[in-house]
């Protein structure tokens, strides 16, 4: 693991934020505390986003598209 999979593509959404560190997906609080790991899939993660309503997440990974996490 090299420290560029550390905080990468991060999306913002009213006061969650979702990342991706160590090829997972997380969510946390902006204000900062805890994160939860939501993905654990072993494949490199890219670019998560919140649904428009933030009652979902929706992203890449290297085997192709996912729909939700």
């Amino acid at each position: 693991m090299t420290s560029s999979s550390y905080f990468r593509f991060p999306h913002l959404h009213g006061d969650l934020i979702t990342f991706v560190a160590e090829d997972d997906v997380w969510i946390a609080p902006v204000a900062g505390g805890r994160a939860w790991r939501i993905s654990a899939q072993q494949l490199p993660a890219r670019n998560p986003r919140f649904t428009r309503t933030a009652s979902g997440l929706c992203g890449r990974r290297s085997s192709g598209l996912l729909p939700r996490w």
